[in-house]
């Protein structure tokens, strides 16, 4: 049975090891034999910089939006109370579905903004953390 195996091994080459279930039985898991990435200095580093400012700049974006839901929130309300005074309930009724839909908006991105605060917290001090004493002159 290993004669046939390894026959079968060599008849097919170089393509039935290559990050194959075979290359386990030869001696290493898939990709056990590559060599490590190695990357610059500072790449890594600067990368990090770079999320960042890319989160800063979302953060910039969800107040925008916030302060878009919030004007539409207010206009609404104004419009959902002329349609009370008017009498007016199916449109009183379809403004008030619209007022909840903008406040559940509204919670969820002032949500996603905490969340991105904290991520910026934890990325800044990440960067501060690589930081020796040299390099605060």
């Amino acid at each position: 049975m290993k004669s046939k195996v390894l026959a079968l091994m060599f008849l097919a080459g170089g393509s039935l090891f290559a990050e194959s279930h075979f290359s386990v039985v030869i001696g290493g898991y898939p990709g056990y034999y590559t060599a490590p990435l190695q990357r610059p200095y500072g790449v890594d580093r600067q990368e990090r910089r770079q999320d960042l400012r890319e989160d800063y700049r979302d953060v910039q974006n969800d107040y925008v939006q916030v302060e878009r839901l919030r004007a539409d929130i207010a206009r609404d309300r104004y419009r959902l109370n002329e349609a009370l005074e008017d009498g007016n309930e199916w449109q009183a009724s379809r403004i008030a579905a619209d007022l909840a839909r903008d406040q559940r908006a509204l919670a969820a991105l002032l949500a996603d903004i905490q969340r991105d605060h904290r991520d910026i917290r934890q990325d800044q001090r990440e960067l501060d953390r690589g930081r020796g004493y040299w390099q605060y002159r």
